[in-house]
């Protein structure tokens, strides 16, 4: 049974079977490289079945460095505070990538834990100090807090930096994202992290510049009065939505009351919000943690030593976890534990680790914490580890760094699933309210453009003494306009539910007043859109998924772009022509003085057209993502020739294209933007449709006999001069600023041939005449022969009618004697 690979990059056609070894009893695939740095495949057999269960996908992830820290047993390395247990810090991009801060060590993994090693120092820092307070990764560096200053290693490993706008020797302690950035997202980065100082200062380093965040009296009013001192605490910073949570510890001085009350910031707008939840039993204040969870409406989980809490749906929701072991139905005594550890998938499942290796499992929305079976010994040192990439497995991870040359990592994946139903036996199977969730959503991301649309469905399968609905949250919804249908059907055993939704991008541009407000118009109707869609009600015993979470990115498609349809063919090779002087126009619009040499490259713009000087050209586009054909273009487009060749006309005018007002015309656009190129002088941020706008000019101020020089997919052309051949090399831009939000642009050959040249027309000429003279002669004597005959049938004729006539007379003459001499 071979088995088939798939990459999430590349055509079935690139991976190249090399067959089955069968000394080694294995199938070998040679897959090509490419510059991402970590690539999912999937195995996938036949659907046959063993032992009658079918064989399960596979899922593998090929991972190449990031960053190049090799480090040398003489090489100085990075040291941290000590720590009693692994304390990951993954980056929020990159799963398989992350530090570890074990003992008192710095570590990296850069292939999901297969391995660790140390980080050099660079030779280029030149401070004594080498223990790191704290680390995190942003999109292509480390950030590490030493002696409260911060420092950026660059990913080379050679050079290392000190942020400058940060205060030196004040800083606190540093957070980065907790998730990744959409790269799509215009307001959002993964090239971003926070910073504090024991004096409240906020600081939002983003793209290599630093900002001072100040919080507001108006959000602090409440407290003012009440709480002599106000410091941060602790934060997280979340993607999406682009938010930072904070943390605040209230101190009055009076009778020393400590309350953490926790605020959200909305990074895009600004806008502070006070969540309705404090904590004032908090036993050790400095053991307060942050993270943010994957969901589209701002939720985050904080806890202490021994307590977990929650915030959901943007802090309407909020509470205190309840550890449960299930079997009992008994709350666990949170007395004497410690929280190491809480690890939350791309999935929405979570577990919770402490310092004795105590495990605890939950899901997104979930306001309660099962206990299950780690295990591990109470005093091993170990971490948890999720592979996001890889069907969100857990592992427990066991570091061996006895050696200071070699280190070892052993990683032990946790049968979730089945310890999860194990600890809720024998309720496993009752407490669900549902059977399934099944969807066709994608987790990652879906690319709308202008008026288009996607269609998603979700079914809900559930029993009938339960009832069942399905929820759907977004963020940024009035990027889309969104259509929900919900259908139901009724069955004896099971209800169904299915909720089919409809995104649709339908708005279009307002009239505008110059290019500047146009690209600001048209950023505005652009962004991120995330939507989740789960059920209302669910248990950590149901099936997987809980909740599905994905993106729309409204905007210009990544791999978008237009081609013209030619369905010739033709060699890869360079055209090389001459255009005379006298049928181009130099760049700035004056007579040209000599010939001009060109190149046209058909490997670049593709086989170009070949057209008699007779007919009319008009090209037909084509819209592609990467090499999949999406539609053909309608919209209005304009065309210009590279070389500034004007020995070309349009088959139309502005009286046939029915226009009410003048057209837009290169020479318009020209005389408007003299210093601009004829690339950036018209396109969609300055069209004005001609059969619009009435009171921007009279009818009678123009000849509506002029050239109309718009084209689209079933109006207009171009005509080429019948004096001489000629090559052009045109480009084109689509026009319509409601068409796409991509710049859509492309350039194209045409070879227009069907002149002779000038010859010597006398041979034709002697010629013609010859025939026309022959034909003359011939048309004579054929007249003279019909003639002749004519003449000679007549006399013929008269010949008879002679004899005849005489004839006639003798008879008449006898008869006549013969009737006298009767009588």
């Amino acid at each position: 049974m071979q088995p088939d690979v798939h990459l999430e990059y590349l055509t079935d056609s690139a991976i190249i079977n090399k067959g089955y070894d069968t000394n080694k009893s294995y199938w070998q695939f040679a897959v090509p490289s490419h510059t991402s740095y970590q690539t999912r495949y999937t195995i996938r057999g036949k659907p046959m079945s063993m032992y009658e269960c079918f064989i399960e996908d596979s899922y593998q992830l090929i991972t190449h460095k990031k960053f190049f820290y090799e480090t040398l047993a003489t090489e100085r390395v990075w040291k941290t505070v000590y720590h009693s247990k692994p304390q990951i810090v993954k980056d929020p991009c990159l799963r398989n990538v992350a530090l570890i801060m074990y003992k008192d060590h710095l570590y990296m993994t850069q292939d999901s834990m297969k391995s660790i090693n140390n980080i050099s120092i660079p030779e280029s820092y030149s401070e004594s100090q080498e223990i790191v307070q704290d680390a995190l990764i942003i999109k292509s560096h480390i950030v590490l807090l030493i002696d409260g200053s911060v420092y950026i290693q660059h990913q080379d490993g050679v050079n290392i930096s000190l942020v400058q706008d940060l205060p030196i020797g004040q800083i606190k302690a540093i957070k980065g994202h907790d998730w990744c950035s959409i790269e799509h997202d215009l307001k959002a980065s993964n090239d971003m992290f926070i910073a504090w100082t024991d004096k409240g200062a906020l600081y939002l380093y983003e793209d290599g510049k630093t900002d001072n965040v100040t919080i507001t009296d108006s959000a602090l009013f409440p407290f003012i009065d009440l709480y002599s001192k106000i410091d941060i605490f602790q934060m997280a910073l979340n993607a999406h939505p682009c938010s930072l949570g904070i943390a605040l510890k209230l101190t009055n001085t009076s009778d020393s009351n400590i309350e953490i009350v926790f605020m959200l910031i909305n990074l895009e707008s600004w806008s502070w919000q006070v969540l309705p939840f404090t904590l004032t039993e908090v036993n050790d204040v400095e053991a307060v943690h942050m993270v943010f969870q994957k969901t589209p409406v701002t939720s985050f989980l904080f806890w202490t030593n021994g307590s977990v809490f929650y915030s959901y749906k943007e802090g309407r929701q909020n509470g205190k976890f309840t550890l449960t072991k299930y079997h009992n139905f008994s709350n666990i005594d949170t007395t004497g534990i410690e929280i190491q550890q809480i690890t939350i998938s791309s999935e929405g499942d979570m577990l919770l680790l402490t310092n004795s290796n105590r495990m605890f499992y939950s899901t997104v929305h979930s306001q309660t914490m099962l206990e299950i079976e780690s295990g591990e010994l109470p005093t091993d040192d170990v971490a948890l580890w999720t592979d996001d990439y890889v069907s969100s497995q857990f592992f427990t991870v066991f570091l061996n760094t006895d050696s200071h040359t070699t280190h070892f990592v052993y990683k032990r994946l946790i049968p979730l699933r089945n310890e999860v139903l194990s600890s809720m036996y024998p309720y496993a199977d009752s407490d669900c309210p549902y059977e399934h969730f099944i969807s066709n959503i994608e987790s990652g991301l879906y690319e709308v453009d202008m008026n288009e649309e996607i269609n998603v469905w979700s079914m809900l399968v559930y029993p009938p003494t339960t009832s069942g609905s399905l929820e759907l949250e977004m963020y940024r919804p009035t990027l889309l306009e969104n259509y929900t249908f919900v259908y139901e059907q009724v069955g004896e055993q099971l209800n169904t539910k299915n909720m089919t939704i409809r995104f649709a991008q339908f708005s279009h541009l307002n009239q505008y007043k110059g290019p500047s407000s146009f690209y600001e118009e048209r950023l505005r109707m652009m962004g991120l859109v995330t939507f989740e869609v789960r059920p209302s009600k669910t248990q950590l015993n149901c099936p997987l998924p809980h909740h599905i979470v994905s993106h729309i990115f409204i905007g210009c498609p990544r791999k978008r772009h237009i081609r013209i349809y030619n369905p010739n063919t033709c060699q890869e090779s360079t055209v090389t022509y001459t255009i005379p002087s006298r049928y181009y126009r130099n760049d700035n619009g004056s007579p040209a003085t000599k010939d001009k040499v060109v190149e046209y490259n058909v490997k670049q713009y593709g086989c170009p057209f070949n057209i008699l000087n007779t007919q009319s050209f008009r090209p037909i586009i084509h819209m592609y993502d990467g090499n999949t054909y999406v539609k053909e273009v309608d919209a209005n487009f304009a065309i210009w020739e590279e070389y500034g060749r004007v020995d070309f006309q349009y088959n139309s005018t502005m009286r046939s294209a029915m226009c009410i007002r003048k057209s837009q015309s290169w020479g318009l656009m020209t005389s408007n933007n003299l210093n601009q190129s004829r690339e950036t002088i018209w396109g969609p941020h300055n069209y004005i449709d001609c059969h619009q706008d009435l009171s921007a000019i009279s009818s009678t101020d123009f000849n509506f006999n002029q050239a109309y020089e718009i084209l689209n997919r079933t109006f207009n052309g171009l005509m080429f001069p019948s004096d001489h051949d000629a090559f052009y090399i045109f480009n084109l831009k689509i026009l319509d600023p409601n068409y796409s939000f991509c710049e859509l642009r492309t350039t194209f050959g045409v070879n227009v041939t069907g002149y002779g040249g000038e010859q010597d027309t006398m041979p034709m000429v002697i010629a013609i005449c010859a025939i026309i003279l022959s034909i003359v002669i011939l048309l004579i004597l054929t007249y003279l022969h019909y003639r002749k005959k004519s003449i000679m049938d007549m006399l013929l004729r008269q010949t008879v009618m002679d004899v005849l006539h005489q004839k006639g007379h003798v008879q008449k003459r006898t008869q006549s004697y013969t009737k006298t001499k009767a009588d």
